[in-house]
């Protein structure tokens, strides 16, 4: 997925990415299990990840629901 270019864009796509992993097509690691525990609490309370957390989220969804 390209970097998406304004905040209210950004937040629906990691929205759309947290909702496509909740039952991913291949098996999640328990590092990466831990990993989006994390960012959703995160993106629930603040409503933003930072630059890394993002990156890893659209790898993640890219490599566990294509």
């Amino acid at each position: 997925m390209p970097p998406v270019p304004n905040p209210s864009a950004r937040q629906e796509a990691i929205q759309r990415m947290l909702e496509a992993l909740k039952t991913p097509v291949k098996d999640l690691s328990k590092w990466e299990e831990n990993f989006l525990e994390s960012v959703t609490e995160q993106f629930e309370s603040r409503h933003s990840l930072s630059e890394r957390q993002y990156e890893i989220l659209d790898n993640l969804y890219s490599e566990k629901t294509g």
